[in-house]
């Protein structure tokens, strides 16, 4: 195994355990609300405004992504990196 997959898979570990913990997880429930998760970022008439919304949307979706990746998905990001 190449250490560049041995890191995929400790960061992929170090986000389950930390946003895991009871802690965490009321962490993740509060970028939830702020991120707009669940909610359009899109703003009638203000692009900056949508642009501004949508970036904070990806980190939560990014985290959300991180936390519940498979496999399947993990393997794809090291055959890609290790193309690179």
């Amino acid at each position: 195994m190449t250490d560049a997959v041995e890191d995929i898979r400790q960061l992929k570990r170090d986000y389950q355990e930390n946003f895991g913990t009871p802690q965490g997880v009321r962490i993740l429930e509060d970028l939830r609300g702020y991120c707009g998760y669940d909610k359009s970022s899109f703003h009638l008439g203000a692009p900056d405004s949508t642009a501004h919304s949508e970036g904070m949307r990806r980190v939560i979706l990014y985290i959300h992504a991180k936390i519940k990746r498979d496999d399947e998905s993990l393997l794809k990001q090291i055959e890609l990196q290790e193309d690179n």
